[in-house]
C-alpha cells in the first residue's frame, strides 16, 4: 500500500472502531445508567435494544441511499448523523435524550455509514491483496472494538463518566470529517435506484411494534397481563387480559407480511424494491443469515445477562465488569480473524457447528456456574469457552454469504446479513431481558414459600408484588423499598431477593445455551465446502 491507502484505510478502521464501541460501553455501564440518569433496568434494557434495532431496521434503506447519492456523500452523512447522536448522548440529562441521540441518531448515522465502509474499500483500494488487506483491517478492528470496548467503557465509567466515551466519538468524528477530502468516492454503475420510502416504513414500523411487544413483556408479563397496561391515561388492556406483547407482535407481523407484499408489488411492476425476495430463495444466504441472528442473539443475551449478573448480585463496578468479560472479547478477537486459515483445513459447516458447540457447553456452564458464583473468577473458564465459539463462527459466515451470490447481488446480500446481525443483537438483549423477569418471578415464589420468618400475608403480599413489579434489583435497593418495615422482616426480603436474583439470573443463561442449540439447526444448509455463486431468481 501506498501512503494516501494507508491513511485512507486508518480513517475507515476508526469509524469501524467506533460503531463497535458503543454496546460494549453500555452493558458495562448499566448501574451508573441507572443512577446517572434516574431511571431503570428496563429503561437502559430498552436503550441497548433500539440501537442495534435502529441499524437493523435501516441498514438495507441506508445502502440504497449510497447507491443514490454516492457512497462518500452517504458516509460523510452518516458521520455528521453519528458524530451529532454521540454529542447528545454525552450531554443527556435523562433516558429519554439519551434514547433520542445514542439509540436513534447514532443508529441511524451508523445504518449509512457501515454499507458506505464496504464500497469506499472496493473503490480505494485495487483488487487482489491490498482490497483483502483492507477487508480484513475492518474486520479485525472490530474485533478489537469488541475485545477493548468492556475494558475501556469500565475505565472511564468507573474513574470519569461513561459520558466520556461518547466525547471521544466526537472527537474522533470531527477528525474523520477533517480528513474525509482523501477519500475517493465509489463510482456509480447502472440506472440509479429510487428508494422505496413505504418500504422503508413498514420494514421499520414492523421491526420496531415486534421488539417494542417482547420489551413489554418484562413488565406486563408474556402471555397474560399482569397488571392494566394504559395508553395516554386509559387503560386499553385490564390484568389477567391478553399481555400486550401478543397484540404488538401480532400487529408487527401484519406489518411485516404487508411490507412482503409491497416487495412482491414492486418487483412484478418492474420498480425498485427495498430488497430483492429472490435473496430468500438462495438457501445459504438463508442459512447465513439465520446462524448470525441466533450468535448475535446469543451474545446481546448473554452479554446483557452478565453485566447485570456481575454488578447486581456481586455488586462489580464498571471496571470489574469490564475486566472479568475480557476473557470473552479476547477470545472473539483471537479467533475472528482466522477465519481462512481454518477454511484451508476444515469444511466450513463443521466449523460453524463447531463454535455453536462451543457456544452451547460455555452458556450452560455459565448458568451452572451462576447459581453459587461469589465472585467473577469463576466465569473465566466459560466466557474463554463461549469467545472462542462466537471468534469461530463470525470468522466464516459473512465470506459464506458473499461466496454464494453473484457479484451483481452481494452488496444487497451484505446489507440483509448485517441487518440479520443486528436484529439478532436486539432481539438478544429483549429476550434476555424478558427471561430475566420471568425467571425471577418463579425463583421468588420458591424463596418465599421456604421461607420462616414471614407470616402467610406477608408471603402473599411479597409474592403479589413481584407479580406486578419485578426487577433485577440490588440488595441495597430492596432495603430501601421495606426500609420501614421491621429489621426482622426487612433482612427477610433482602434475602429472599438475592437468593430469587442468582438463580433467575443462572436459569437465564441455561435458557440462553437452550437458544444456542436451536442455532444449530441453522446450520444444515451451509456448505460442507466453499459455495460457488448463484443467480437469484
Amino acid at each position: 500500500m501506498n501512503k494516501i491507502e494507508k491513511q485512507i484505510l486508518i480513517l475507515l478502521a476508526m469509524a469501524q472502531l467506533i460503531l463497535t464501541l458503543d454496546t460494549t460501553v453500555m452493558n458495562v455501564s448499566i448501574s451508573a445508567l441507572v443512577v446517572d440518569l434516574n431511571t431503570t433496568i428496563s429503561g437502559v434494557q430498552s436503550a441497548i435494544t433500539f440501537y442495534t434495532l435502529v441499524m437493523a431496521a435501516f441498514m438495507i434503506a441506508g445502502a440504497k441511499v449510497g447507491d443514490i447519492i454516492g457512497r462518500k456523500k452517504a458516509f460523510i452523512i452518516g458521520l455528521c448523523i453519528y458524530g451529532t447522536g454521540s454529542a447528545i448522548t454525552a450531554l443527556a440529562p435523562n433516558i429519554t435524550v439519551l434514547k433520542f441521540g445514542w439509540s436513534l441518531l447514532e443508529g441511524l448515522g451508523a445504518a449509512l455509514i457501515i454499507p458506505a465502509m464496504i464500497s469506499l474499500i472496493a473503490s480505494n483500494f485495487s483488487a487482489g491483496s491490498r482490497r483483502v488487506k483492507a477487508y480484513g483491517t475492518l474486520a479485525a478492528m472490530a474485533a478489537v472494538g469488541a475485545g477493548i470496548g468492556p475494558l475501556g467503557g469500565g475505565f472511564l465509567t468507573t474513574y470519569a463518566s461513561w459520558r466520556y466515551a461518547f466525547a471521544a466519538e466526537v472527537i474522533v468524528v470531527v477528525y474523520l470529517l477533517f480528513r474525509q477530502g482523501i477519500i475517493v468516492d465509489s463510482k456509480l454503475e447502472g440506472t440509479k435506484p429510487k428508494l422505496d420510502w413505504l418500504g422503508v416504513g413498514l420494514l421499520a414500523a414492523a421491526m420496531m411494534t415486534i421488539v417494542q411487544g417482547i420489551l413489554y413483556a418484562s413488565t406486563y408479563g408474556l402471555i397474560r397481563a399482569r397488571q392494566d397496561f394504559s395508553i395516554g391515561g386509559q387503560v386499553v388492556i385490564n390484568t389477567g387480559d391478553i399481555s400486550p406483547t401478543i397484540w404488538f407482535v401480532v400487529i408487527g407481523s401484519v406489518i411485516l407480511l404487508l411490507f412482503v407484499l409491497w416487495q412482491k408489488h414492486r418487483e412484478k411492476r418492474k420498480l425498485f424494491p427495498l430488497i430483492h425476495l429472490g435473496l430468500f430463495k438462495n438457501s445459504i444466504v438463508n442459512a447465513g443469515n439465520g446462524s448470525i441472528f441466533a450468535t448475535q442473539f446469543l451474545l446481546g443475551g448473554t452479554m446483557y445477562a452478565l453485566a447485570l449478573f456481575l454488578q447486581m448480585q456481586l455488586g462489580y463496578n464498571a471496571l470489574k465488569t469490564g475486566i472479568t468479560m475480557l476473557p470473552l472479547s479476547l477470545m472473539i478477537l483471537a479467533l475472528a480473524s482466522r477465519g481462512s486459515i481454518m477454511a484451508t483445513k476444515f469444511a466450513p459447516r463443521r466449523i460453524v457447528q463447531t463454535g455453536f458447540v462451543l457456544v452451547l457447553i460455555g452458556t450452560l456452564w455459565l448458568g451452572l456456574r451462576a447459581g453459587s458464583a461469589t465472585s467473577g473468577v469463576y466465569m473465566i473458564s466459560p466466557l474463554l469457552l463461549i469467545g472462542s465459539g462466537l471468534g469461530i463462527i463470525f470468522s466464516q459466515l459473512q465470506n459464506l454469504v458473499q461466496s454464494a451470490v453473484t457479484t451483481k447481488d452481494s452488496a444487497e446480500a451484505s446489507g440483509l446479513f448485517a441487518t440479520f446481525q443486528n436484529l439478532g443483537m436486539s432481539f438478544g438483549t429483549a429476550i434476555s431481558g424478558v427471561l430475566l423477569v420471568a425467571t425471577l418471578i418463579f425463583a421468588s415464589n420458591n424463596a418465599i414459600e421456604q421461607d420462616t420468618t414471614l407470616n402467610t400475608e406477608q408471603k402473599q403480599q411479597l409474592t403479589a408484588a413481584y407479580q406486578t413489579k419485578a426487577q433485577i434489583a440490588t440488595d441495597a435497593q430492596i432495603q430501601e423499598m421495606v426500609a420501614d418495615q421491621p429489621a426482622d422482616v426487612s433482612a427477610a426480603v433482602v434475602d429472599i431477593n438475592a437468593v430469587a436474583r442468582q438463580d433467575s439470573l443462572s436459569y437465564t443463561f441455561i435458557l440462553l445455551a437452550v437458544i444456542s442449540g436451536l442455532g444449530l439447526l441453522s446450520t444444515i444448509k451451509l456448505p460442507a465446502n466453499k459455495p460457488g455463486p448463484k443467480a437469484l431468481g
